[in-house]
């Protein structure tokens, strides 16, 4: 019994001698520590949230900056660092601290849109407001916004209209504060209708289709709502106001030449060379940037940046066949190259720039006009 007494004791004093050199070198946990995480609301105004302590291992839910605000700010959450380059957490979620810690108000920019109408007459839309987190905003409409001899174009984000054109109603990104501007594209009246016109590179162009009826010029499948959408298809002898013969035989017009054609007074039909001069105005994917934003197949949109808003119109074969609505736009130009054959430009859903393009004189493509 002795011995097993003085046994029992020489194992404790054993135990508490490890205990202690455990303890001195680092290595035996010393009781349950407890972290602390504390607020910031690093330049915003309002009641800083109060501090919260928990055990280790323990979780905290984070305070939800109820109240907190920043002149051109919203509230994004907590970060560990200051400048919000560290870990994000998101306001009200589990939090489990591993030291004492000091969380930072997330200040996330907002971005404003403004209006301005720009010389033309009516309210001004509303300021629109997003975060910088890439937030998408609808484009104001612009209904009510008039000016007379113009008709509203959407947006840009230049006053003069040689911005970055935004259709009304679509969905933009801000990147920054920014103002756009109303387009106000002049009106052209020719044959009852009224065309939109637009200025790139110095000249101003038709910025829709032509639809002037006329013999030997079809809407697209015979259906006249295409060409309330389209304009009209035209031989080339049509497009360029001379006798059906021509479509045959040589007329002598050159890259040059300058030719009213079926275009109003104060037009007339571009040449090869006019054509070449708006897609270099218009530089690297030309194609995208004189496409509608609507319109073409599969999604293969343009962003219309300059208010060109060409449209897959198709064409007519010379033995009466449509193609192409939706696929293909095709435009003639005045410029011949031999007795059968023109040069024009086609666009093409899914291919690059704007081809310089031939086609049968009795071919029916599209036409724009550009002002003397």
């Amino acid at each position: 019994m002795i011995k097993t007494k003085y046994l029992y004791r020489m194992i404790m004093r054993v135990a508490v001698v490890a205990v202690s050199v455990f303890s001195a070198c680092g290595e035996y946990p010393v009781g349950p520590s407890q972290y602390t995480v504390t607020y910031d609301i690093n330049g915003g105004s309002g009641s800083t949230p109060s501090s919260q302590t928990v055990n280790a291992v323990g979780i905290v839910i984070l305070r939800t900056g109820s109240g907190l605000t920043r002149a051109g700010f919203t509230f994004g959450g907590w970060n560990t660092n200051l400048s919000g380059i560290g870990t994000n957490y998101a306001a009200g979620s589990s939090f489990t601290p591993s030291s004492n810690i000091t969380l930072y108000a997330k200040w996330i920019p907002l971005y404003t849109i403004t209006y301005h109408i720009n010389g033309g007459n009516g309210t001004a839309p509303m300021p629109s407001t997003q975060t910088s987190s890439g937030g998408n905003v609808t484009l104001a409409s612009g209904n009510g916004l008039i000016r007379s001899g113009f008709t509203f174009g959407g947006w840009n984000t230049n006053s003069s209209g040689t911005g970055t054109n935004y259709n009304a109603g679509s969905s933009f990104t801000p990147t920054s504060n920014i103002t756009l501007f109303a387009r106000w594209d002049q009106v052209l009246s020719y044959g009852g209708q009224n065309y939109r016109t637009a200025i790139i590179g110095g000249k101003r162009w038709m910025a829709e289709n032509l639809n002037y009826q006329t013999s030997n010029s079809w809407c697209y499948n015979n259906n006249t709502s295409n060409c309330n959408t389209y304009g009209r298809l035209y031989t080339w002898a049509v497009a360029m106001n001379i006798s059906s013969s021509y479509n045959s035989r040589t007329y002598g017009s050159g890259s040059s030449v300058q030719h009213q054609g079926i275009c109003p007074s104060g037009w007339r039909l571009p040449n090869d060379n006019d054509w070449t001069a708006l897609t270099s105005a218009v530089g690297r994917n030309a194609d995208t940037k004189l496409k509608s934003q609507t319109g073409w197949n599969s999604g293969r949109n343009g962003t219309d940046e300059f208010g060109f808003s060409a449209l897959p119109g198709g064409d007519r074969w010379d033995y009466g066949n449509f193609t192409g609505v939706g696929i293909n736009g095709y435009w003639w130009s005045a410029t011949e190259i031999d007795t059968s054959r023109a040069w024009g430009r086609r666009i093409f859903y899914d291919l690059s720039n704007v081809i310089s393009y031939y086609g049968s004189k009795s071919y029916g493509f599209s036409v724009r006009c550009l002002q003397d």
